[in-house]
């Protein structure tokens, strides 16, 4: 890793300067100031990432599972393929959480930190299974099979699925320096200043002008998790962390139907493991989502996702003790549930506030479905404290960081799409966000949504009510996106971008579900028959599909949505060592969300995290976040990108920027600008959004070239 930065630097700030110390213990920033972006051959970083990533999230979440219910799962019938996915999913939840607590308490994390977070979970793990054979050993009767019951092929199937997935997601971004489109962008800089400063953070100095953080910050922790752990720097982690809760995907896809079809249809139990195996298979190699996030760097939903499966998973099992349990109180095992239900929840609310909203809707539909199911007042009353009990502690848990979201602007803007504002912005944002999509075959392909809909049938048929729950959640799902149909505000807080990513997570569970029933009527005629090696069929028809669905895995990442590219990396370096500190670019930029907001549009965006000068476009999240003296500074990037277009942001014609007019240049030279920067490959492309005009530039003389490579442009503007 590179050095540590120390120092004092100034950024220039339009009409005033701003100054930061880097005089801290910081292993990612080098002595000029900078991530250098030294990435080894990634077959070597992949040597690192995936023993780190495997420890990371199987060994404390593992340990933390058998200390606080190990009785519990014991008692629930949890077999070792869905401890071992549950596992899996409370360790993709658990770093939102420790690195909240620790930031309260004022406890820094550091790779010291980090590897006796994991090594406590891994001497946790070797101690039970020492123990375990010793008492084998004094009972003389050691295990003759393996943990897994002898015909219960699920473990090693599932074991197989999720590393076949794990190296195709990995491979999948072999050629990439950073995540794809903008969002890889501020994700990796919240990750980045969650690393440097151990904890979490309240302004984004050096990189950002901006002096609040309120965004979910689940995927970060883990990114940073990994820097600590791994040694690689932060742009890598996310890319690397991105792609593990991708490959995790599957063995949640597995959790989740396994308990929906044991407890829904106990009749058909014995047919949950192949079930879940379908829907883990369906998940990780046939549908195109998850895959497909790798392209949009989404990857904070794609986590919040894995870790709403923990939380149904454990709210379902709850529900069920509940229900099951004649006697009044809480049992021990109720407890321990409600407990470990409580930490999901929690860590959900810090991972993605949307989802949050998502789980909460079907956690309402269970509890709806259970207190229907009551036979008694006493048990409806005691599911409803049972609840309550799970929502207080989750509260408390995450209590410090509910106080922090009311410090930026993101209430303010939630509350303007649940309130009456018929603004022409408002609308426009509406009118993008709140439309209806076909969700064939993007979301999720025709067939899958076929034999979900055969799975809602035989659900129906057996009475198995809580497998027909996903349909009635993927239902409400829809009407969130556009509530107006039924006469409710909020159009436009939920896109269907964000409320269509779900359906692989509550659908495939069904089509999983209808493809193992059909295999059960078929298993009866190769029972009669007396053909045992026809047994294998499924296994053999997972392990093909595992192949063919890897042969375009490994290619889904499209180049054309990288914004940041090597010719980007080479023009950083140029400006690290040719710039003065206080230098200030204007970047390529276009109206996002309607025209409320400016993204970037290429490489020059990454400036400010890979350089550490500032830009005039500051991560995408200005709009939610106060600035540093409290300042919104929506009301200043808005209005110079909208003058410098000469038309309204609203209006989404692309638009070829002329930065030459003495009008243009009066407000670069107020806002400090020093720099142009033109990128060597935007997206969306010239022809689709605005774009500076750098032939004019090349003619004026208020402009001087001073780096043409690669298809990056770098002019200085004069003074004068």
């Amino acid at each position: 890793m590179s050095g540590w930065g120390l120092g004092q630097y100034g950024v220039g700030c339009g009409k005033r300067r701003i100054s930061y110390n880097l005089a801290r213990v910081n292993p990612l920033i080098s002595p000029s100031g900078s991530i250098q972006l030294l990435t080894l051959p990634f077959v070597v970083e992949l040597a690192i990432i995936i023993p780190v990533g495997l420890l990371l999230y199987l060994a404390p979440s593992y340990a933390l599972l058998k200390l606080l219910a190990g009785c519990a799962l014991h008692q629930a019938d949890f077999n070792f393929a869905e401890t071992l996915a549950l596992a899996v999913g409370f360790g993709a939840a658990l770093p939102a959480l420790l690195v909240e607590l620790t930031s309260v308490v004022g406890v820094r994390w550091s790779p010291l930190l980090a590897w006796v977070y994991v090594g406590l979970g891994v001497i946790y793990c070797v101690w039970r299974m020492v123990r375990r054979w010793r008492s084998h050993i004094a009972a003389r009767s050691l295990p003759a099979v393996t943990p897994f019951p002898p015909r219960d092929l699920s473990a090693p199937m599932l074991i197989i699925l999720t590393i076949v997935a794990l190296g195709g997601r990995m491979w999948a971004i072999r050629n990439l320096p950073v995540g794809l489109l903008g969002d890889a962008y501020h994700h990796t800089m919240m990750a980045q200043l969650i690393a440097e400063n151990g904890a979490l953070f309240k302004n984004w100095l050096p990189y950002a002008e901006l002096g609040t953080f309120t965004y979910h910050f689940g995927f970060h922790a883990n990114a940073a998790m990994l820097t600590w752990l791994s040694g690689l720097e932060t742009p890598r982690t996310v890319l690397f962390a991105g792609q593990l809760m991708n490959a995790w995907a599957v063995p949640l896809a597995f959790l989740l139907t396994s308990r929906l079809v044991k407890l829904a249809a106990p009749s058909q139990a014995r047919f949950a493991p192949l079930a879940a195996l379908i829907a883990a298979a369906l998940t990780g190699f046939y549908n195109l989502y998850p895959a497909f996030v790798v392209n949009m760097g989404r990857y904070t939903q794609l986590t919040g996702q894995n870790v709403l499966v923990v939380v149904l998973a454990l709210t379902i099992e709850n529900l069920k003790l509940k229900i099951e349990n004649e006697k009044l109180g809480f049992s021990i095992f109720n407890f321990q549930f409600s407990i470990l239900n409580s930490i999901a929840m929690a860590c959900l609310f810090q991972t993605h506030y949307l989802v949050t909203l998502f789980a909460g809707m079907f956690v309402a539909l269970l509890l709806l479905m259970a207190l229907l199911r009551a036979k008694t007042l006493r048990e409806q009353l005691r599911l409803i404290l049972m609840a309550g009990f799970s929502t207080l502690i989750a509260l408390i848990l995450a209590a410090p960081w509910l106080v922090n979201v009311g410090s930026g602007f993101l209430l303010r803007n939630t509350s303007g799409y649940v309130t009456p504002n018929d603004t022409e912005e408002v609308r426009q944002i509406v009118a993008q966000a709140a439309v209806l999509v076909p969700i064939v075959p993007h979301f999720i392909k025709t067939p899958l949504l076929w034999l979900a809909a055969v799975g809602t049938l035989l659900a129906l048929r057996r009475r198995a009510w809580l497998l027909v729950m996903p349909a009635l959640w993927a239902a409400s799902l829809v009407l969130i996106i556009v509530p107006y149909v039924l006469g409710l505000p909020g159009a436009g807080l939920i896109d269907y971008l964000t409320g269509f990513s779900p359906l692989y997570v509550i659908l495939i569970p069904l089509a999983g579900y209808a493809l193992a029933a059909v295999w059960g009527w078929v298993l009866i005629g190769v029972e009669r028959l007396r053909l045992a090696p026809l047994r294998s069929v499924p296994c053999v028809a997972l392990l093909v599909l595992a192949a063919w669905g890897s042969t375009w895995q490994i290619n889904i990442a499209e180049s054309e949505r990288q914004i940041y590219n090597q010719a980007d990396q080479r023009a950083m370096m140029w400006i690290r060592q040719n710039t003065p500190v206080a230098a200030r670019f204007f970047v390529n930029g276009f109206p996002a969300y309607g025209g409320s907001l400016i993204a970037g549009s290429d490489g020059g965006w990454w400036i400010p995290l890979m350089t550490q000068r500032q830009s005039t476009l500051p991560p995408i999240t200005y709009g939610s976040e106060r600035g540093l003296n409290g300042e919104d500074l929506f009301a200043r990037i808005n209005p110079m990108y909208q003058n410098l277009r000469r038309r309204r942001l609203t209006d989404p014609t692309p638009v070829s920027i002329d930065l030459t007019s003495a009008t243009a240049l009066d407000i670069l030279r107020r806002a400090g600008v020093t720099h142009i920067y033109s990128g060597a490959k935007p997206f969306p492309p010239p022809n689709g959004a605005d774009r500076i005009n750098v032939e004019l530039l090349r003619r004026h003389s208020a402009f001087k070239m001073v780096y043409s490579e690669g298809g990056v442009e770098i002019y200085e503007l004069s003074g004068q």
